[in-house]
Order: C-alpha cells, then structure tokens, then sequence
C-alpha cells in the first residue's frame, strides 16, 4: 500500500502542484523516501507510461532525480528491483528529452558495480542525444575515488562514437588527474591518437569556416557539427598539455589558426604550457578580445603572464564588458560575440536582494557594421543580463530600473488582473481612471494592477498629446512612458516602473 510520501510524490509528477514548488517541498517529498519506497514509486511510473511521453511530465521527473539519487546514498537500494526499472524508465524516455541524462546521472550516483554496469551498458549502446545535459551522467564520477584509469579508458572508449560524449569523457579524464584522483594522466597512452583527432577536427572546423560544407547540410546539423567540435577541441587542447606532449605544436598550430576565438585562447595556452614562446605572445594579444578576455586573464595568472597584459585590459570595466560578451556569446543567448562593447555608466548602489552596496555597470552592445547593425544595452554587477527588448533609447536611470524591476522578488510585489482589480477594489480603479481623465489622457485602456509593498498601482496604455504609452497611477503621482521609449509595451514600463521606486526606496541620492 503506497504511504503518504509517496502519494505526495507521485501527485507532483503527474502535475497536481504548482511547477514552482520550492526545493524544501521538493526534498520532502522524495529525499526522504526509503529504499522500499523509491523501489514503488519506479513501479507506478513504469507502469503509469503516459508521463514519459509528456515533456512537462518529464521535466517533473527530471526535477526529482537529484532527490532520488541523494535518497539512495543513505540507503540500500533492491538492485534487482531498482536497476531494471530504471533502465526500462530510460528507455521509454524519448531520445531527445535531457531525463535520460539524469536516469544515467541516477545511476552514477548509485555507483554499485551493477549500476555502473547498466550506466556503461546505455551509454555505449543507447546514449542520450540532449546535449544541454549530457555532462550530468559524467558528474558523479569526478571526485569519486576508486575510479582507475582502466576504468576511465573504457568510459573513454565506449564514448568515442559520439563527440558530444567523448568531450566529456576527456574532461573527466583531466579533472581527475589535475584533483591527483587517477595518476598517472590516464589518457597518457592514448596522447598521440588524440593529437590526431586535434588535427582532424581542426581541419573539419576549418572547412566549415571557409563554406566548404555538403549541400544536403542543414543550419541545425552544421550548428551541432561546430558545437560538438568546440567542446571536444577544447578538452583535447587541454589534455595534450597535461600530457606534456610537445609533439603537438603542429596540431595546435592548426587550432590557432581557426577564426573561433575561444579555441585559439584554449590552443595558445596549451602552446605555452608546454614551453613555446608562440603560446605565451598569442594568448597576451588576446586580451584585447572581451569575449574571452576572462579567460585570458585567468591563464595568464597561471601561466605568470598577466603582467604582460595592457592594464586597460585588466581594469574593472573592462572586466565587467568581457563578462557582457562572454554572457551573450553563449548559445543560449545570442551564440556570438557582441562586435562592440562599451561601459556606458557605472555606479556604486544599494540593489533589490543585496545587503551591502553593489558595483553596477550599464554597457551597450552592438553586432553588425553599419548600417546594418544591432545595438542594446546590459548590465553586469548585481547580474549579468540582457533584455531582448531594446532599452537603448532609456535613460540611464530607466535602464537601471529596468533591470531591477526584473530581478525583484518580494511577496508584497505581485499583478492581479483587471477582473480580479475591479471585482476587489473598483472605487479606487474609478479614482484612478479619473486622474488620468484630469491630466488629459485619452483613449485609457487599463491592463492590469500591482500591488507594491502597501500601495495599489494602475498600469493603462493610453494617448497623451498625440503621444501613445503607457500610464502609471499610484497615490502619489502618474507616470508616463512615450511608447518610443518602451514600444507601447505595459508590462515592460511596469517593470521600469518598479525598479525606479525600489532604487528611489534603497539609495537616498537616486533621483
């Protein structure tokens, strides 16, 4: 007979809470499960199919398996009863969803000779094609002691099919030898035939530089070619290095020679770590690059050379725009570097969330070349962060509110729709209105009400002197927003809104 535990679990995952449960809530529901337990619930999901052809009802489960694997730290878990579920879980999952990482990230956690058995058995025969979170089934395995180089050979061995996994396998490889976990570099023997792969794939990203690309070539496959590539280069820059294979000066030569910024920095300190003046002077120049300015920089300490490096390079605004650029370079984002930054304010401010004052820098962006360009403005201290809004035609003070608009979160800061606003407290909604009406605003339009701390607020578009935009009615005063400044959008000066009263409430000299 289930408990209350797991009736409480299983209500989750089949969507009967909020998606926003807290991760105290979360715990209690399955961190606390028993051996027995984790055993029953894994036969009601298996039996109960639907969930796993669901992607809500498997980003539910996907919640739950870090949970689940702590559970099965602290307790002895039915191998012949637990194993075999999960692989059957695994393989009813569809390919593409990231649980199958964590079925696998599941099983590392276990660990027992039997789990890791299975673990090796579908990564080599049945590997997970979400790349986003391949790197969780390798994790468990980082610090874990005991793992032999024969061991990380054959994880070595059974990824190599698949370079999205080999990247990780490789990383695991070199972790381990740089924590002094596996030593020998378990890769020592195999150094040469990965300097090798190096200048294979070097030479691939280089065709795909130049064009040269089969016609049937899809943007999705040649996104996936280049990505997977970049990870695996990368680890086999690294691992020629701690390898002190100085026989691949050609093969990172290559890599140097390859538009993509990051690689180049990842070639050059190999090239300097293993003594070459060539690595030390290409790894300085490029400093000057702020999406991997960051990177450099941390190199540089290790290798003794930031001294080398231009101070303008190491200046707090100049870290504060690599940091800019190597956010929105991520493939999450915009997937490339901003071809401009530049540190357009900086201040020192008290901000929603933080106790002591905090460094903010606003810094605009642009990609292309003129005309055709690009342009926007982000924010690095309390955040790093860019709006897909455009906010460049904001002041200063309005970028700022923006963003702390956005990041505040208080449970006296909340909207409520019209219905509801009207429904509770329709006299001062009339009252309102009426302001608006007094200062000549037409055409109102109410989109929704806030509540701020223990004011009401009223959020309208409208036309003002010709102008179209966005008021703003609290007990104190009406704000407006032309719609060149905010494109008509309410929620957005809403934000803007309240994060210039917060700003205003927190530091004295805000204005």
């Amino acid at each position: 007979m289930a408990t209350s535990r797991i009736c409480d679990a299983l209500a989750f995952l089949q969507g009967e809470h909020s998606e926003t449960v807290s991760n105290r809530q979360m715990s209690e529901w399955f961190q606390r499960l028993s051996a027995a337990e984790i055993g029953e619930l894994l036969t009601e999901l298996a039996t109960e199919g639907e969930l796993l052809a669901d992607s809500s009802g498997c980003f539910r489960i996907e919640r739950a398996i870090p949970y689940l694997a702590e559970a099965s730290r602290h307790d002895t878990l039915n191998e012949e009863e637990v194993l075999p579920l999960i692989e059957r879980l695994y393989r009813e999952t569809p390919h593409e969803y990231n649980l199958r990482n964590g079925w696998l990230y599941w099983l590392a956690v276990v660990g027992t000779e039997g789990a890791m058995s299975q673990w090796r058995e579908l990564m080599g025969h049945d590997p997970p094609e979400c790349r986003a979170g391949i790197v969780w089934p390798f994790s468990p395995l980082l610090k874990r002691e005991g793992v032999t180089s024969e061991q990380l050979l054959e994880i070595l061995d059974l990824s190599m099919p698949y370079p999205a996994m080999v990247a990780c396998a490789i990383d695991l490889i070199n972790f381990r030898f740089r924590e002094g976990l596996t030593l020998p570099h378990a890769g020592l023997g195999r150094v040469e035939g990965l300097a090798n792969l190096m200048g294979v794939l070097a030479q691939q990203l280089a065709a795909v530089e130049e064009g040269k690309l089969p016609p049937d070539f899809s943007s999705e496959q040649v996104s996936r070619v280049v990505g997977d590539s970049v990870a695996l280069l990368v680890s086999l820059c690294d691992t020629v290095a701690l390898c002190d294979y100085r026989a691949a000066e050609g093969k990172l030569r290559q890599v140097t020679e390859l538009r993509h910024r990051r690689l180049k920095v990842e070639a050059f300190s190999a090239l300097a770590r293993l003594g070459f003046d060539e690595g030390r002077d290409g790894l300085v120049g490029l400093a000057a690059e702020p999406s991997v300015r960051l990177r450099v920089l941390k190199y540089a300490r290790e290798l003794d050379l930031e001294s080398k490096i231009d101070e303008r390079y190491r200046s707090a605004e100049a870290m504060a725009a690599s940091q800019l650029a190597t956010w929105l370079a991520e493939p999450q984002q915009m997937g490339i570097a901003p071809s401009q930054v530049e540190v357009i304010d900086q201040r020192r401010q008290f901000w929603p969330g933080f106790d002591a004052p905090v460094e903010c820098y606003l810094i605009r962006y642009e990609y292309g070349q003129a005309p055709q360009t690009f342009a926007n403005v982000g924010i690095v201290g309390p955040m790093v962060y860019a709006f897909e809004h455009d906010i460049s035609a904001l002041s200063i003070d309005d970028c700022y509110a923006a963003f702390a608009g956005w990041q505040a979160a208080h449970e006296e800061l909340y909207e409520v729709t019209m219905d509801e606003a009207w429904r509770v407290r329709g006299r001062e909604i009339e009252w309102q209105l009426q302001r608006l009406r007094d200062r000549e605003f037409e055409d109102v339009q109410p989109q929704f009400a806030a509540r701020f701390f223990g004011d009401w607020v009223l959020v309208a578009k409208a036309r003002h002197h010709e102008n179209q935009g966005v008021a703003i009615v609290d007990e104190q005063e009406v704000t407006w927003y032309v719609d060149n400044a905010v494109s008509v959008d309410a929620q957005f000066a809403y934000l803007v809104y309240r994060g210039g009263r917060l700003l205003k409430m927190f530091n004295a000299a805000y204005e």
